[in-house]
């Protein structure tokens, strides 16, 4: 059993039996589930600097000074969580969802939806999780060991898709991002 410890007024609650930090509307929930596992979530939590929250399309695209392919590499959740979870704006973390690979994108604050909201674009939430009715709940964690910046990749068209076919804004991007050391190769 949990003893919440808050002050008045205040929308996160730290548990002082398991150390997690939640909502202060999910007191009941956490009391049943304390601690609670990211397994089977019955309520958003943070926990060890990790935000259990749930996934969804971020809807006002449009960000003062940001172009879309920035908003893109962005994901977006809420200050208060960012704070929580100790990320600066703008450090890569690492989204993990359950039966789909990670995906690393750099934190940015916003105010839409709940404190515990995991937000991406609808492009990136489509090409990662593919047309589903749901989003999955998903753990966004600090980066502890820094990955290498790729020196080169390969793109293989697969089922006889020609090179002329490969579409300009792709070819656009692996320019800027990769400054031409990529290669592309077509298998039949």
């Amino acid at each position: 059993m949990s003893t919440p410890k808050s002050r008045k007024n205040q929308p996160w609650i730290e548990c002082v039996s398991c150390g997690c930090t939640f909502l202060s509307k999910d007191t009941e929930k956490h009391t049943s589930d304390c601690p609670p596992s990211a397994d089977n979530v019955t309520h958003f939590y943070i926990n060890n600097g990790a935000l259990v929250g749930d996934l969804d399309i971020k809807k006002n695209d449009e960000i003062k000074g940001l172009s879309l392919n920035e908003i893109e590499n962005l994901v977006f959740i809420s200050q208060n969580a960012i704070q929580l979870c100790d990320l600066s704006i703008g450090e890569f973390v690492m989204i993990k969802a359950k039966d789909f690979p990670p995906i690393v994108k750099k934190v940015w604050p916003t105010v839409e939806r709940s404190l515990t909201s995991v937000l991406l674009s609808k492009n990136v939430l489509d090409l990662n999780f593919g047309d589903v009715k749901t989003y999955p709940n998903v753990v966004v964690t600090k980066i502890i060991n820094p990955t290498k910046e790729a020196k080169k990749i390969s793109l293989i068209l697969l089922g006889g898709s020609k090179l002329g076919n490969l579409n300009q804004v792709l070819i656009s991007r692996l320019n800027f991002a990769y400054r031409e050391s990529y290669c592309v190769k077509e298998i039949n």
